[in-house]
């Protein structure tokens, strides 16, 4: 089964994605903040990253940069909503980081899924 980290600050958001992510089969985890994120990634396998933009502590473009340095062919899905100045921006730079998909909120549910299954298949088809 995928292992799958979720990163974003607003638990309903985080916790619809796990719950989504985990009727779909994957073993999912979610974090509030890219710091904890980090930790997370230092200490288990990985098989995706998903992280909002818009976080206190660490943001998404940090979070990104530093997960590149620790995992660089882990696949990370960048989400970001219009609630921000600058949201697209940064989810062209979460892009111009290597996030292999990006998505703006909001989002449809099925949108996302078929976003991280793409990100598994790229990932798994760069493995062979």
């Amino acid at each position: 089964m995928p292992r799958v980290l979720v990163v974003d600050d607003e638990q309903s958001n985080r916790q619809m994605v796990v719950t989504c992510l985990r009727e779909q089969g994957h073993t999912v985890e979610g974090v509030s903040n890219g710091e904890v994120a980090l930790s997370h990634l230092e200490t288990g396998d990985w098989n995706l990253l998903i992280t909002d933009m818009h976080m206190p502590i660490m943001d998404g473009v940090e979070l990104i940069s530093q997960c590149r340095e620790l995992h660089p062919g882990l696949p990370v899905i960048a989400i970001s909503g219009g609630n921000f100045a600058g949201d697209t921006g940064r989810l062209a730079d979460a892009g111009l980081m290597g996030a292999i998909e990006t998505i703006s909120k909001p989002y449809d549910v099925d949108d996302l899924v078929a976003a991280v299954d793409r990100a598994l298949g790229a990932a798994d088809a760069g493995k062979s």
